[in-house]
């Protein structure tokens, strides 16, 4: 049976809205729109994992991982590009360690390092990300640890979110595919913060 949540004063169906806005996100270009939305969200500070939940909650559990990756790749990049343009005013209003950390980083960093820092954050996303431009880190570098550091763990919440709420929606829960995926998923998460320790 399916689950009901409804607000007492509005006699709202959660899962009925929900279903409402997954038929909307069933059309081709609803992807493509979430991508600027993700940038949007992570202008204005917005928790970037709660974003790449919502994603899985609208999409298909592969198309919400890739959406998600894109948009969060995205953002990255208009992020970085903000901190390029005002480093100044991005580094004064950041913790001086923080931003010590940063250039330390920017000097000699590479994709595996950017790869650690993503999986181990020091700051919010959107903060990591304008330190970043503000520093100057190569932006190859930065683009492909975060593909590296976030990827698996995107694709982690994507389907662990998509079979949650197959359950609380009475949907049938186990799909060998999507089972499959998540423990590689969690097994490459699991496995990089073992390497990057032994690396330290």
């Amino acid at each position: 049976a399916r689950w009901s949540a409804r607000n007492a004063a509005q006699g709202l169906d959660i899962w009925a809205l929900l279903d409402e806005l997954r038929r909307s996100a069933a059309h081709p270009l609803a992807p493509l729109l979430a991508v600027p939305a993700i940038v949007a969200g992570s202008i204005v500070v917005a928790p970037i994992t709660g974003m790449i939940a919502l994603c899985a909650l609208l999409f298909s559990p592969w198309v919400a991982s890739a959406t998600a990756i894109a948009g969060t790749l995205a953002a990255t990049v208009i992020n970085y590009g903000i901190g390029t343009r005002l480093g100044r005013v991005v580094e004064s209003r950041a913790p001086a360690a923080l931003t010590a950390r940063m250039h330390e980083l920017g000097s000699n960093a590479d994709a595996w390092s950017m790869a650690g820092l993503r999986l181990i954050p020091i700051a919010p996303f959107t903060v990591v990300n304008l330190l970043a431009g503000a520093a100057r880190v190569r932006l190859r570098d930065f683009l492909l640890g975060t593909l590296i550091g976030i990827g698996p763990g995107i694709v982690l919440i994507c389907l662990s979110v998509d079979r949650a709420r197959a359950a609380l929606s009475g949907e049938p829960v186990f799909d060998p595919w999507i089972i499959g995926a998540i423990a590689a998923a969690g097994i490459a998460v699991v496995m990089f913060r073992y390497w990057q320790q032994k690396r330290r």
